[in-house]
């Protein structure tokens, strides 16, 4: 498989529904596409750390991190960069 063209780095806490609907539309298409899925989730607390393990068992382009504290915007953001194997473009 050639590398991504684009990684997209999804930044999550505590925000489970609202990750849900706006990830599951970009699962469905990531066949289609070469590029990947990189969720980092700052010790979320209501039930989005459930869901984000379900729907990695999916996909491979899609990468879930699951941080045990929350590393703050800048931090979480850089740990999904720095998984990135394509160029990263980055959505909260």
């Amino acid at each position: 498989m050639p590398s991504p063209a684009i990684s997209v780095v999804v930044l999550s806490h505590d925000r489970r529904s609202d990750l849900i609907s706006n990830v599951l539309p970009l699962l469905a298409g990531m066949e289609h596409g070469n590029w990947e899925l990189i969720v980092v989730d700052n010790a979320s607390s209501d039930g989005t750390i459930d869901a984000l393990e379900d729907l990695s068992k999916s996909p491979p382009k899609l990468q879930v991190i699951l941080s045990s504290e929350n590393l703050g915007v800048a931090m979480g953001r850089n740990t999904g960069y720095r998984l990135a194997i394509g160029p990263a473009e980055c959505s909260t």
